[in-house]
């Protein structure tokens, strides 16, 4: 498997599961869009030359405020329950904690969701 088709096999999985992906940067809350990890590609601890894939899921929602944090609570669960569609040998999101996101002069609750597999 390559990068691209990586890539492209998460975001059609977050479809398939209800969510609406952008393009990255693009905010339409409730929405994700994938980006890349730090570290993009690494050598995988599995040898040969099978390197690992890492993605960085950003789900955002309406500027910030009690009812946003529930919407980011409900749109956290729903990429994770797409995620466990996933073959192996991808793994499942970690979830970090919600913070205030400015995309175009706006701001938004959004969180990152790291998500590897082994290409």
């Amino acid at each position: 498997m390559t990068v691209t088709q990586a890539r492209a096999q998460l975001e059609a999985v977050l479809m398939d599961g209800g969510l609406r992906v952008q393009p990255a940067g693009v905010a339409s809350p409730p929405s994700v869009f994938v980006t890349q990890g730090t570290p993009w590609t690494a050598p995988a601890q599995l040898g040969g030359r099978a390197r690992i894939a890492r993605w960085v899921i950003v789900g955002i929602v309406a500027p910030s405020s009690e009812a946003s944090i529930a919407e980011a609570e409900a749109l956290a669960e729903q990429v994770d329950l797409a995620c466990a569609a996933l073959p192996n040998p991808w793994g499942m999101p970690t979830v970090e904690t919600p913070g205030l996101l400015i995309l175009a002069g706006t701001p938004y609750l959004a969180f990152r969701a790291t998500i590897e597999t082994v290409i």
